[in-house]
């Protein structure tokens, strides 16, 4: 089964434990309903990354830079995922 979404809100971000949550669940409460959410975390020491994995919500996804590569370099990835559909893990 694939998975896409009308809209994809990219949310890049580094060492944001304090807003990451709020910035995402800002965006899933959008009255626009067929969107999903990128968060990139660039290399974060905190526990952001750590919080969006805990997200139960199959319109969030985390990308994770092993190292950092800037802001540019994250969205640009973000970008190039939300260009393709996603597959779940889901059979019919």
């Amino acid at each position: 089964m694939t998975n896409t979404t009308g809209v994809s809100v990219i949310i890049p971000f580094r060492n944001a434990e304090r807003y990451i949550a709020g910035a995402i669940g800002s965006a899933l409460g959008q009255s626009y309903r067929d969107l999903g959410v990128i968060a990139v975390d660039d290399a974060s020491t905190d526990g952001g990354a750590d919080l969006v994995l805990r997200m139960d919500d199959p319109r969030v996804r985390l990308i994770r830079n092993p190292v950092r590569k800037g802001v540019c370099e994250a969205r640009n990835k973000a970008m190039r995922a939300a260009a393709r559909p996603r597959s779940s893990g889901t059979r019919a």
